[in-house]
């Protein structure tokens, strides 16, 4: 979407390298960093989103152990996103896929990777689109609340979104509140 392919580490025989390029077809520019970005690495799998526009990036060699560490990349800055996921990994393929709006891990090293550890052959998904649109039309609003208790069987305390113990009218409150600025 903007042009380039990005490339974010890498290991330079000695060192992991934590630079961030992009290639536009023609040359290579670095970018600057901030303050907030992925410490050097090898090993890191990427992706681009699409639907977001960013590039994804998961896990990798920083230092001396693996990451869990999922960051992405807007074409100026790097963001650390706080997500649960798959355990620390180096190497593991990634791939967006963008019918289902999720971007995809496969495999990698887990444990130490230099020892011979195997490998993971497990499968993971990131879905990009907003955690609040349960009805998947891209708004977030009274719709999705209703589509959100509908996934639940009545009285299921899983759809108590306010945690007053009770599942009533005052959660879709607590909903509409929670995102009434969209996600």
């Amino acid at each position: 979407a903007r042009g380039v392919t990005v490339l974010f580490g890498g290991w330079d025989g000695h060192h992991e390298i934590g630079e961030t390029w992009e290639w536009d077809g023609a040359a290579w520019t670095q970018r600057a960093s901030n303050a907030s970005e992925p410490a050097p690495r090898d090993g890191a799998g990427m992706a681009f989103d699409s639907a977001r526009m960013v590039t994804m990036l998961f896990g990798g060699y920083p230092d001396s152990s693996l990451s869990d560490e999922t960051w992405e990349w807007d074409g100026a800055t790097w963001a650390r996103r706080a997500v649960a996921g798959p355990t620390a990994r180096y190497a593991p393929a990634m791939v967006y896929d963008s019918t289902r709006n999720v971007t995809t891990l496969l495999g990698g090293w887990v444990g130490d990777t230099f020892n011979g550890d195997p490998s993971s052959s497990e499968t993971w998904g990131l879905f990009t689109v907003c955690a609040a649109d349960f009805n998947r039309d891209a708004t977030v609003d009274c719709h999705d609340y209703d589509a959100f208790v509908a996934a639940f069987e009545t009285g299921d305390v899983a759809a108590d979104f306010d945690a007053d113990g009770a599942v009533d009218f005052f959660d879709y409150d607590a909903f509409v509140v929670a995102f009434e600025g969209g996600c």
